[in-house]
């Protein structure tokens, strides 16, 4: 039989305090039978997030989502977060708000040359594209099985300037639109604006820039902050962005590399458990996540003194 990595273990012995129980049950009361049946879960894995970060920042639930009544100013999230323990990996979004929203943005400018063949992850932008298209089998997110890269299809088309641009045009739309179809599920007051950008293919994206990475050409299971790779599904790429946003893995650390992708027991349903599932969702807990740092004072004195920054 199997053993569980030691992440597992960590996650299902993470000691819980009455405050942690607390804003994780009001999360899961939230989630409209969807977390329901791992309320003990969900418990768990916020006492998992809090045990690694500096400081403390558990507001209420109530307060966190609580539709602001005017503009506030966008402040800047930065940081890090350590996945399976072994590596940090970058936090980067910005919080801002307009009368009856928050908005987290996310831009995201991308280093990539025309040149070669682009893999891709279905035949969506087929009428899009220019040159030879190829379109054979089963779309990566439909695929059966929890692979990432699939073998039971083959999309590809020319990496030539004009693609590259219709790809990240579509990320830009496409990607967000997973957050907010389950903060709309929730009814949240919170929208997500994610843009990808290639700045030497001669698209600008806004003003302040999140983050500036490869994008490459393939598909391949890899830290989320090495490289966007062209070939990963919608579902994947909005998991991915998740990490950004500060949320972690919810499977076990060696499944899908040396075994089935196996989420944590009572992750099955979340989008940061199985990634490449069209109808995995983030719940109210993974939001509240996200959102929670717009209402926190800005640490003093410790490494992340630079999680909450100014305007």
């Amino acid at each position: 039989m199997r053993s569980s990595p030691l992440l597992l273990a960590l996650v299902a012995c993470a000691p819980v305090t009455a405050r942690e129980a607390e804003v994780a049950d009001a999360l899961t009361d939230m989630s409209r039978g969807d977390a329901d049946p791992a309320r003990g879960h969900w418990r768990r894995m916020l006492a998992f997030y809090t045990a690694r970060e500096p400081r403390a920042c558990l507001p209420n639930v109530a307060e966190v989502f609580e539709a602001p009544v005017g503009s506030v100013p966008t402040r800047r999230v930065a940081g890090s977060m350590p996945h399976y323990d072994v590596f940090d990996g970058p936090i980067r979004f910005r919080v801002g708000a307009e009368p009856g929203t928050f908005r987290v943005e996310l831009a995201v400018a991308l280093d990539v040359a025309p040149g070669d063949r682009l893999e891709l992850p279905d035949c969506a932008l087929r009428d899009r594209l220019e040159g030879e298209v190829i379109c054979e089998g089963t779309p990566y997110e439909a695929a059966p099985g929890r692979d990432a890269c699939p073998d039971g299809g083959r999309f590809e088309a020319e990496a030539t300037a004009h693609n590259l641009r219709v790809l990240l045009d579509h990320w830009s739309e496409a990607v967000e639109a997973y957050w907010n179809r389950d903060a709309l599920r929730y009814d949240l007051p919170v929208r997500y604006d994610f843009t990808f950008f290639a700045p030497a293919l001669g698209q600008t994206g806004p003003p302040r820039v999140d983050v500036r990475m490869p994008l490459a050409k393939t598909c391949a299971r890899t830290p989320y902050f090495t490289a966007l790779r062209s070939g990963w599904s919608t579902p994947i790429l909005a998991h991915e962005m998740g990490h950004f946003l500060g949320l972690l893995d919810e499977y076990e650390a060696l499944s899908g590399v040396l075994y089935e992708k196996t989420p944590f027991l009572g992750s099955e349903g979340s989008r940061m458990g199985l990634s490449m599932k069209v109808d995995t969702r983030l719940f109210p807990f993974h939001h509240y996540l996200v959102l929670r740092w717009h209402h926190c004072a800005a640490p003093q004195g410790d490494a992340f003194r630079d999680v909450l920054l100014g305007p």
